[in-house]
């Protein structure tokens, strides 16, 4: 049967996974970690890619990468060969160790883009390690590191602040009923009141927030709707504009 084409990012930004025959251990001892992330550095950087986040756990591993020049499938074969193989020496074994081809996830735009940052150094947590500041083998505590090998430039572009940065990554472990949706937190903690006031401005063509007030209810559904679309949460919404918002989805507007 032949394999399916891998579906093509327009971002360049993919969440790469994968994970050791039958879920056996592809870690076993600190040295292994060592050589893969040495790997995965070179690697990157000789085929171009940049590396925004990186996991790896004790049968499998998460990786964030942007790749703006097709190279992915290359790099991923020459890191995955060359981990098999120092393995298989070590530890006297010969064939296969991952599972079946890597698996790759298109991330399209900036919210997904966070959920999965803050998804892939949330594994230790979730699976009872530890606490994801004390986990040795992700990229977390680069971002408080310049001189980091990870490129974190586009995370920053949101999170440009290590409080901020500290509690968006800690809120991934609470309970999603806490937040009236999956990313009420992560576009409050990142885009605060007043840039959503501005855009409340901007969208609807207003001059003070308040105005949408005094509109029809079916109007301010529309109202509501666009700006939902264009990143604001629903508890912006109510906060700027005065207006209780259901928990509406978002709408596609041409």
């Amino acid at each position: 049967m032949p394999r399916t084409r891998r579906m093509k990012s327009r971002s360049g930004i993919y969440h790469v996974m994968a994970r050791g025959t039958d879920k056996q251990i592809i870690f076993e001892d600190t040295r292994d970690y060592i050589f893969f992330r040495k790997m995965l550095f070179r690697y990157s950087k000789e085929q171009n890619i940049s590396i925004i986040a990186y996991c790896l756990m004790s049968n499998h591993f998460h990786l964030l990468i942007k790749d703006e020049q097709g190279e992915l499938s290359l790099f991923m074969k020459r890191l995955q060969l060359t981990y098999v193989k120092y393995f298989n020496d070590k530890y006297e074994r010969c064939g296969h160790l991952f599972q079946d081809r890597f698996k790759s996830e298109c991330v399209e735009d900036d919210r997904y883009l966070l959920t999965v940052f803050r998804y892939i150094l949330n594994n230790p947590v979730k699976a009872g390690i530890c606490r994801v500041e004390d986990y040795r083998w992700s990229s977390y505590s680069d971002y408080f590191d310049e001189d980091s090998e990870t490129d974190l430039e586009i995370i920053r572009n949101y999170i440009d602040d290590d409080r901020r940065y500290k509690d968006f990554i800690d809120a991934g472990n609470k309970e999603a009923n806490e937040y009236e949706d999956n990313t009420e937190f992560l576009l409050g903690i990142i885009r605060d009141d007043e840039w959503a006031a501005q855009k409340v401005k901007e969208l609807l063509g207003v001059n003070s927030v308040r105005d949408i007030g005094k509109y029809s209810s079916r109007e301010k559904n529309m109202d509501v709707a666009v700006l939902r679309s264009n990143g604001l949460t629903p508890k912006q919404i109510r906060r700027i504009t005065g207006i209780r918002t259901r928990n509406q989805p978002c709408m596609d507007f041409d």
